[in-house]
């Protein structure tokens, strides 16, 4: 069941399309991830400008 659920997993990972950031990849496990989606529109907006 374990290594079902796992493939599962990874497969639904392998296939996005757009690769998504989790706070704990940025370094920072106490960020919530609406904290960090507000972060990231910030750049992203500042950057398209």
């Amino acid at each position: 069941m374990y290594r079902k659920n796992l493939c599962e997993i990874i497969e639904h990972c392998m296939g996005k399309k757009i690769c998504e950031v989790t706070p704990y990849d940025v370094g920072d496990e106490e960020l919530s991830l609406k904290e960090l989606e507000k972060i990231t529109k910030f750049y992203y907006n500042a950057y398209e400008e």
